[in-house]
């Protein structure tokens, strides 16, 4: 049982969708600070797990300075199972939306970008506050709900009367779920989470507007797969100049024929784990999944 769900979660890494690899990266995560924080349990010290977190969040004031690199990390990083479990929940649920529309590609843009803008109303909210709240000029902040947001209101104004069924509730609009969520950030500005629910709203305003641009013809993501596509260059340089004498007349035929029959026999295995799921594969196809997962 052990060894199948260490298969399905290799296979899910290389080919699963960006939304099961975004969720799998958040659980990666937290399993590694909780272990972390059962270490320093049981060896009463030396707060491995708490060290993790604050390198991890989101500061505000000089910490900022100190750890700019939070403003990315901090989006991964969740509070407790819970926190987890819902964030992780709602952002499987509204994104299928969005790749239902329009494909896989735009869920880690609006994931990454609705972080960050929820990061920055966070640290201009703070500084907008502290004179109410003076102990939110050294808050933090951790937690995927900013992007988790931008992901619900993208879902949101791309189709606002699809329909989610909730328990206990039935069938109730997307448009009608999300304002229920921006309403309750709002309302809860005051409470003693301030950062975080102005953070939401960050992530909500953008996801709002990244669907309404996108629907007027500006793609907000493509700086971003640009800047993507940069750094996947300078690591791939080396093999973009390996140079290779072959003989072209005998070997490229045969070459791009056993590229087809492999390409055929992937889409089939590929096909027979979507209808029947990874155990279903013989070893053989096993092997030879594993032995493509290595190819460059």
């Amino acid at each position: 049982m052990l060894q199948s769900i260490v298969n399905d979660i290799k296979w899910q890494s290389k080919y699963g969708s960006p939304t099961i690899k975004l969720i799998l990266i958040n659980i990666g995560i937290f399993i590694i600070i909780n272990l972390l924080i059962l270490v320093d349990f049981l060896m009463k010290g030396p707060n491995l797990g708490l060290l993790a977190i604050k390198n991890l969040s989101l500061h505000t004031g000089s910490a900022l300075l100190k750890k700019p690199w939070g403003i990315f990390t901090y989006m991964f990083v969740q509070a407790d199972f819970f926190h987890l479990l819902f964030n992780m929940l709602v952002f499987y649920w509204f994104s299928s939306y969005i790749t239902n529309l329009l494909g896989n590609k735009k869920i880690v843009p609006i994931y990454i970008l609705g972080g960050l803008f929820g990061a920055l109303f966070f640290i201009v909210g703070t500084y907008l506050l502290s004179n109410n709240y003076p102990k939110m000029i050294n808050n933090y902040a951790i937690g995927a709900s900013a992007s988790v947001m931008a992901i619900v209101l993208s879902a949101a104004t791309l189709s606002p009367d699809a329909e989610m069924r909730l328990l206990f509730l039935g069938n109730i609009k997307l448009k009608w779920i999300a304002a229920v969520y921006v309403f309750l950030d709002i309302t809860m500005i005051s409470s003693s989470n301030s950062g975080g629910h102005i953070a939401h709203l960050g992530g909500a305003l953008f996801g709002f507007i990244y669907i309404k641009q996108l629907q007027n013809g500006n793609d907000w993501s493509l700086w971003f797969y640009s800047i993507i596509d940069k750094v996947k260059s300078l690591f791939s340089k080396e093999k973009n100049i390996k140079v290779e004498y072959i003989n072209k007349d005998k070997e490229k035929p045969k070459s791009k024929q056993q590229d087809i029959d492999k390409q055929q026999h992937l889409d089939e295995i590929l096909d027979k784990i979507k209808l029947s799921g990874y155990d279903s594969l013989s070893k053989a196809e096993k092997d030879f999944l594993f032995k493509i997962s290595k190819e460059d």
